[in-house]
């Protein structure tokens, strides 16, 4: 597993795109996962990790103060803290599955050969 990571809009998918093939790897954007987790968990249940749910990232760097960027970014952590339960249903531990057109294999995320 390669993890590569930034901030938004500067071109991590790009390179996670061309170093997984080279590679001959799948790829999951990091994206992907969180819409996974937030669809196991509530607003109300981990508000920290529906922070950024339907924002435009964009709009909501240069629209908060400085002060409540920080603040948000410490939050972060607790917005990772779930239940195992939720992540392995997240993630789909275990399980092959179809990942943007491509069988992968949910352990490894390494495309699954037929």
């Amino acid at each position: 597993m390669i993890l590569i990571g930034g901030p938004p809009m500067i071109g991590e998918t790009t390179i996670a795109r061309r170093l997984a093939a080279r590679l001959d790897y799948g790829t999951m954007s990091t994206d992907d996962l969180g819409q996974s987790i937030r669809a196991v968990t509530t607003p109300d249940s981990h508000p920290n990790l529906h922070l950024m749910s339907g924002i435009d990232h964009r709009e909501y760097y240069v629209s908060r103060s400085t002060e409540r960027l920080i603040q948000d970014a410490e939050n972060q952590p607790q917005a990772s803290c779930l239940p195992s339960k939720q992540l392995s249903a997240a993630r789909g531990l275990g399980r092959p599955h179809r990942h943007r057109g491509l069988d992968v294999d949910a352990r490894s995320r390494r495309k699954s050969k037929p």
